[in-house]
């Protein structure tokens, strides 16, 4: 898979969420997923859990592209 940490994270999330590969928790495993991404990367996400269940909620429905979603976690991760 090509691109930075945050094309990665946004493609596993966007690819569980969508799929459905578990019976339940695929937001969930979905969104854990990305953020360990992210950490491993040594990026923090900082979002509140109102904003993350309305945005995994509409990745979950195919509203969300892919650049979308990179925009959405790049913005809102900081680097420690």
């Amino acid at each position: 898979m090509r691109g930075d940490v945050f094309s990665k994270a946004a493609y596993v999330i966007r690819e569980i969420s969508t799929e459905h590969p578990l019976v339940n928790g695929n937001k969930r495993l979905a969104f854990a997923l990305g953020v360990l991404l992210l950490r491993k990367a040594r990026y923090e996400l900082s979002v509140d859990s109102d904003a993350t269940i309305a945005l995994m909620l509409r990745v979950a429905r195919g509203e969300v592209s892919k650049k979308e979603l990179k925009s959405w976690l790049r913005n809102r991760s900081k680097k420690i």
